[in-house]
């Protein structure tokens, strides 16, 4: 899905499969850096975002950047991507702590 972005919306540099890997490897080893989630479900993927978390001197503390997020063609304008951060604001979903 990462790749799929990348080619929709490429970047100054082309994002490989091992910087995904690395990227992935990152945050699980460091989970207060941030999370990968997967938009739908695990047997139905429709999508996924990169969640990180960082300190913000403005904000008095933890915020949550999207640094990344796809919805598959097919399951666009369904309401995935809203939903999502809908449950980040509201503190009910990944990285609730970082709001």
């Amino acid at each position: 899905m990462c790749l799929a972005l990348n080619r929709e919306d490429p970047g100054p540099r082309p994002v490989t499969g091992d910087q995904v890997r690395r990227t992935l490897v990152e945050l699980r080893s460091q989970p207060s850096r941030g999370q990968a989630v997967v938009l739908g479900s695990e047997d139905a993927p429709t999508g996924y975002a990169f969640l990180i978390g960082s300190w913000s001197n403005e904000m008095d503390g933890e915020v949550c950047t999207i640094d990344e997020l796809w919805v598959a063609p097919e399951a666009r304008s369904q309401g995935h991507a809203k939903s999502l951060i809908g449950s980040i604001m509201t503190g009910h979903g990944p990285m609730s702590d970082f709001t």
